[in-house]
């Protein structure tokens, strides 16, 4: 350690120049970039060369440096002392710079091995690669004659498949376009069908509403014939005991007159001027009563056959409307038969129509499934023709060029040296990583911590502020 933070002359790290020592992966660029600082850097902090060997010497600390101190004895008198302050600011200054540097050199060596795993992985694939169709072609130069063989057979095997299957897809299309016209032709049918059988449910059920109306209004006229006859007999009963009530007053004011004129026979009275007057009057009574009671008498019969002729004429009007009545309901009962017929004949032959559709349509559905299968038929088909002549093909042109055997031999070999070379350096480079990890753990660990540090410290401020600001 007392070796490294030794300065150098000039102030600065030496860099390696011996291309012998940068791993075959790298360019010199890079490998001079993995760990390099253009500044020396102070002690505790390495910069590790790229052999993955031991670390080169670096100066320990800037200010003993030769330019730097150069430029700070020109500057400076030789008897003054930075103050604290500006010792404190350097510290923390130098402090951060060897952190923010030994992540970079670390983060520079992991980087430098990712890439070299990426690059050896990938040439490991290519070889493998190579070995496998190495392998390949002497198989398939080996089975030649089997493979002709047998690839020939599939590929008749294939066409003789692809042809009946073609053929019968063929067919099958026919018979879905037969169907389909079919079809149509049987909706158009049911279609002229429904309007005829629907222009004679209308037609019928018209002639139902007219019967209908009809044998309301009949109905009616019925209704009203009835009730004039209850009302005639009702005008009878009243009128008949109406001039039976006439007939006993009258015959009551009679009896009444004649007792009265016989009292005053059997008393007659002392004055007969009086007497005389009295008697008078009551004969001109008895006179207008008698009259009274023979028309009352008279006029009983006369009411009465007024009102039989009248009841017998209610009862006529009553039978004139009661004697449609009966051929009115036959008739309406027979046009609702009619149209019930007529409907039923329309459901039953939409019901009809659509089972012979439905049943048109599955077997549509049939032959399109059919049609999908020798589809699937037909793409398998192809796919084996193509694939066994894609594999003669392949095998053909493998037998023409032998001579690429001897290529991806001697491809392999070179590749398996390159490999082996590749290894070493990947090794080298996991090597320099590992001391560039182990040598700025501390420094890393520190300026992370204090990075941490720094941002708890300012979370907690922070809190402190906003709880006071409150």
């Amino acid at each position: 350690m007392d070796e490294q933070n030794k300065p150098s002359n000039n102030g600065s790290s030496k860099k390696l120049s011996d291309k012998s020592r940068i791993p075959g992966i790298m360019t010199r660029d890079e490998y001079e970039r993995i760990g390099d600082d253009p500044e020396p850097l102070p002690q505790g902090f390495e910069i590790i060369s790229g052999t993955g060997g031991t670390p080169a010497q670096k100066p320990a600390q800037t200010q003993s440096s030769g330019a730097p101190s150069s430029i700070s004895s020109e500057i400076l008198p030789e008897d003054e002392e930075p103050s604290p302050a500006e010792s404190a600011f350097s510290s923390v200054s130098d402090f951060f710079s060897q952190g923010a540097q030994a992540l970079k050199s670390f983060a520079a060596a992991k980087r430098a091995v990712d890439e070299a795993q990426a690059a050896y992985a990938e040439a490991h694939d290519n070889h493998q690669a190579h070995i496998q169709e190495l392998e390949h072609r002497r198989d398939i130069i080996k089975r030649f004659d089997s493979i002709v063989q047998e690839q020939n057979a599939r590929q008749v095997a294939a066409e003789g498949e692809l042809n009946a299957a073609q053929a019968q897809r063929q067919q099958v299309d026919t018979d879905i376009a037969t169907l389909k016209d079919e079809l149509k032709q049987m909706k158009d049918a049911d279609t002229q069908t429904e309007k005829r059988l629907k222009s004679a449910v209308d037609a019928a059920e018209a002639k139902e509403a007219s019967a209908r109306e009809s044998g309301t209004r009949l109905q009616r006229r019925l209704d009203d014939a009835r009730r004039n006859l209850t009302k005639v007999e009702e005008e009878r009963i009243s009128g008949i005991a109406a001039a039976e009530h006439a007939i006993e007053t009258a015959r009551i004011r009679l009896q009444t007159l004649r007792e009265a004129f016989a009292e005053v026979q059997r008393n007659p009275s002392a004055n007969t001027a009086a007497y005389s007057v009295r008697t008078s009057e009551l004969q001109n009574d008895i006179i207008e009563a008698v009259e009274e009671l023979r028309l009352a008498e008279e006029a009983l019969p006369h009411i009465e056959a007024d009102l039989k002729e009248q009841l017998t004429t209610a009862h006529a009007l009553v039978q004139d409307a009661e004697a449609p009545i009966n051929s009115a309901k036959q008739a309406f009962q027979a046009l609702t038969v009619e149209a019930d017929s007529a409907r039923d004949t329309l459901d039953k032959a939409k019901q009809d129509a659509q089972n012979r559709q439905r049943e048109l349509r599955e077997r549509i559905s049939e032959q399109e499934k059919t049609a999908r299968e020798l589809a699937h038929v037909i793409a398998e088909a192809t796919d084996e023709l193509d694939d066994a002549r894609a594999q003669l093909s392949e095998a053909s042109d493998i037998k023409a060029h032998p001579e690429r055997l001897a290529e991806l031999a001697s491809l392999i070999q070179q590749e398996d040296a390159l490999l082996t070379k590749q290894a070493a350096e990947l090794a080298q480079l996991e090597a320099h990583a590992n001391h560039v990890r182990e040598q700025t753990r501390d420094s890393r660990l520190k300026f992370i911590a204090t990075l941490a540090g720094g941002a708890i410290l300012i979370v907690i401020l922070l809190v402190l502020w906003f709880i006071f600001l409150r």
